[in-house]
């Protein structure tokens, strides 16, 4: 039978979840996914002027092998 863990247990590497936050959305995408989205869609996210939204470059373990780690983005907003 699978297990399978909750996200901020299973990327603590990349994201601690803030408890002094009332809202929190996390996204974490593969940097091709990303890179395939709308331009304008992108520079909409990542020209916002706001302290409680950030876009960062992270790399993550494969899921298929954890040596190997894949390019990605990860976009959070907290209020």
């Amino acid at each position: 039978m699978w297990h399978i863990d909750n996200p901020n247990k299973t990327f603590n590497y990349i994201y601690t979840y803030d408890d002094a936050k009332d809202f929190q959305l996390i996204c974490l995408i593969k940097k091709d996914k990303y890179d395939s989205l709308p331009q304008t869609d992108k520079e909409v996210v990542e020209n916002i002027d706001n302290d409680n939204i950030t876009v960062s470059d992270v790399r993550i373990k494969n899921p298929n092998n954890p040596i190997d780690l894949l390019d990605a983005k990860l976009l959070v907003f907290k209020v």
